[in-house]
C-alpha cells in the first residue's frame, strides 16, 4: 500500500526510539522520520510467524540479526497466535502495522482508541486484538527486545539519517493552497525496517473525526555495510502521496452515504485489481483515486511535463482506475474556478455527482484495454519449441509505436534464468520503435524466463502493456 498522536515517552532512551515525532502539516517543513517500536515489536513477531509481507530479506544485516535473537522465542505464544491469524484470518500486509499504530508506547501497549469489529482493522476484531496486545506485551518482556532495540541504536540513526537525506524538499505549502484548508490531524513518517518490502500507510481516527496518518516506509536497500539507504525519487512520491490522505480521507467518509449505491458498482468492475492492491472496499477505491490526482495535480504545478503528466494518468489507468483522465478533467474545473470552489470540501458534491454518472466502468475497462499495446511475437521464441543456445539476440515486436522506454524484469525463477546481458548496449530499440532487439547470453539445456513490465514500455500514446512472464528452453 501506499500505504496521528501525540508523543508517548517512557525514559529517555525510549523517547528517542519511540516517541512519535510529528508534523502538523500547517508547519512548512518536513516530518522527522523515526524508527517506531510499536512498529518493529510488532513485524518482528509476524516475520516469526511468516506472515504475508515480513518475510523479505533486503536488509540481510538486520534480518540476520533479528532471527539471531528471537530465533529461540519462535514458538512464543505471541508467535503461535499470529500464526493462526496468519492462517484463519488471512493475516498480513497492512494489518500488523494498523494494529501497531493503534497502542501506545511499550511495554505497556494500550491502546489508543477503543478498539471495535472494524478498529483496529477488519481481520482483527476486537477480540483477537484485545488477546493480541496481552501476549504483545508478554513477548516484548521475555524475548528482551527493549536490549535488542538499545543494541540497534546506532542502526536505527543511521537509518534515520540517511532517509531524512533521501527526503528532498517537499512543498508542504501547496497542499494547504489547493485544497483550501489545513489537514485534519497529524502526519507521522515511520521507517519500517523489519516489515520487508512493503509500504503502509495506516491512520488512526480519532472519536471527534481527527486522523492521525501513519505511512510506514519500508523499501530499504542496505550500504555496503549493512546499514539501511532509500532512493530519494521512492521517499519523495510516498510522503506527497500520504500528505494529500490528509486532505482527501474525512470528506469522503463524512459523505459516504451520499456516493451509494452506484459507486459499489464502480467498484465491482474493478474489484480485482484493487484487492490485488489491499484496497477491500470502495471508500479506500474513492480515496485513492482522488489522492493520486492530488499528486499529478502535484507534479502539474512543480513542472512536470504534458507528456509526465499524461504518462502519470496512463499509469493510474492501468492500475484499475479506467476513469483516471475524466478524474483528470474534473479536478482541472475545480482549478479554474477557486472563486465558486474555495475549498476541496465545497467541491466534494461534484465528486460525488462524477462518480454517481460514471456509468458502465465494465466498459471503461474494455476500452481501456483495447488501447494497451500489444507484443505481436517475439523471434525466434515460439510457444513450444527450444531454441538454440548459440542465439546472441532476440527480437520483440509491438503493434503500435513505443515510447522507447525500457522495463524489463526477472521471472519466478529468478537471476539464474535470466536470458539477457546485463549490459548498457544490451538493448536497441529500432527507428519507427516497433520492436526491441535485445542481446543474450544462453547455455544448453536450460530454462530461461522474463517479464515485460509496464511501467516504461508504454506507447508513444502513453498506455502502457499488460505485464507479462515469458519463457523458453535452450536445447540440449
Amino acid at each position: 500500500m501506499r500505504f496521528y498522536s501525540q508523543s508517548l515517552v517512557r525514559g529517555l532512551y525510549v523517547a528517542f526510539l519511540c516517541s512519535i515525532l510529528t508534523l502538523k502539516l500547517q508547519a512548512q517543513s518536513s516530518p522527522e522520520p523515526v524508527v517506531d517500536q510499536r512498529v518493529e515489536t510488532v513485524s518482528i513477531i509476524f516475520r516469526l510467524a511468516e506472515g504475508t509481507g515480513y518475510t523479505m530479506k533486503q536488509l540481510n544485516r538486520y534480518v540476520e540479526d533479528i532471527e539471531k535473537h528471537f530465533g529461540p522465542y519462535k514458538n512464543h505464544a505471541a508467535v503461535q497466535f499470529a500464526r493462526k491469524l496468519v492462517r484463519t484470518r488471512g493475516m498480513g500486509y497492512n494489518g500488523p502495522m494498523d494494529l501497531a499504530v493503534h497502542l501506545s508506547a511499550p511495554p505497556e501497549f494500550k491502546p489508543v482508541v477503543t478498539f471495535t469489529k472494524q478498529i483496529p482493522e477488519e481481520r482483527w476484531g476486537k477480540s483477537n486484538a484485545d488477546k493480541f496486545i496481552v501476549l504483545l506485551r508478554d513477548f516484548y518482556r521475555d524475548a528482551k527486545c527493549e536490549e535488542f532495540f538499545s543494541a540497534h541504536r546506532e542502526y536505527y540513526e543511521r537509518a534515520q539519517k540517511n532517509f531524512k537525506a533521501s527526503m528532498g524538499t517537499v512543498d508542504v505549502s501547496w497542499f494547504e493552497k489547493f485544497y483550501g484548508e489545513k489537514p485534519k490531524g497529524i502526519f507521522n513518517l515511520i521507517i519500517g525496517l523489519g516489515n520487508g518490502g512493503a509500504n503502509y500507510g495506516s491512520k488512526v481516527v480519532f472519536p471527534d473525526g481527527r486522523e492521525d496518518l501513519y505511512p510506514i516506509i519500508s523499501n530499504a536497500l542496505p550500504d555496503s555495510l549493512g546499514f539501511a539507504t532509500f532512493k530519494p525519487e521512492h521517499i519523495q512520491s510516498t510522503i506527497i502521496h500520504e500528505y494529500n490522505h490528509s486532505f482527501v480521507n474525512y470528506l469522503v467518509y463524512a459523505r459516504a452515504s451520499e456516493f451509494t449505491p452506484e459507486v459499489k458498482s464502480v467498484f465491482s468492475a474493478v474489484s480485482k485489481p484493487m484487492k490485488n492492491m489491499a484496497y477491500s472496499r470502495w471508500e479506500i477505491m474513492v480515496n485513492e483515486s482522488l489522492v493520486r490526482e492530488g499528486e499529478i495535480q502535484y507534479a502539474k504545478m512543480h513542472g512536470a511535463s504534458d507528456k509526465g503528466i499524461i504518462n502519470r494518468i496512463r499509469d493510474e489507468q492501468g492500475r484499475g482506475w479506467v476513469w483516471m483522465d475524466k478524474l483528470h478533467d474534473l479536478l482541472e474545473k475545480y482549478n479554474a474556478n477557486r472563486q465558486t470552489y474555495p475549498t476541496f470540501k465545497s467541491f466534494i458534491p461534484e465528486v460525488i455527482k462524477f462518480y454517481k454518472s460514471l456509468g458502465d466502468v465494465n466498459q471503461l475497462v474494455a476500452d481501456f484495454e483495447k488501447m494497451r499495446p500489444q507484443v505481436v511475437r517475439i523471434e525466434p521464441i515460439s510457444s513450444n519449441a527450444e531454441i538454440d543456445s548459440n542465439l546472441t539476440e532476440m527480437i520483440i515486436y509491438f503493434d503500435r509505436p513505443m515510447g522507447k522506454g525500457i522495463s524489463i524484469g526477472l521471472g519466478k525463477k529468478g537471476i539464474d534464468h535470466f536470458p539477457l546481458l546485463r549490459e548498457k548496449d544490451a538493448v536497441k530499440w529500432s527507428e519507427d520503435g516497433k520492436s526491441l532487439q535485445l542481446k543474450t547470453a544462453l547455455k544448453p539445456g536450460w530454462d530461461y524466463e522474463f517479464t515485460l513490465l509496464p511501467w516504461s514500455l508504454r506507447s508513444t500514446e502513453g498506455y502502457m502493456i499488460s505485464q507479462k512472464e515469458y519463457s523458453f528452453r535452450t536445447r540440449e
